[in-house]
């Protein structure tokens, strides 16, 4: 992650948070994925990344449809 930063690259930075957004949802961390799925959404927004933009968008609905009892 640290590298994708430094270097800029937005793709494969986003890409890398969509995995540990994914890993905190298999785990039920609904909470701690959301803000890695925003920050994925955020990058690639300007990248114009429609299909990957598309899954995020359902990530996103998992991590905010997911109401603590």
């Amino acid at each position: 992650m640290a590298f994708f930063r430094e270097s800029g690259e937005a793709y494969n930075r986003a890409r890398t948070l969509t995995d540990l957004a994914e890993t905190r949802l298999d785990g039920e961390e609904f909470a701690q994925a959301l803000p890695l799925v925003d920050e994925a959404i955020a990058a690639l927004t300007p990248e114009k990344a429609e299909y990957h933009l598309a899954y995020l968008r359902v990530l996103r609905e998992r991590c905010v449809a997911v109401r603590p009892e």
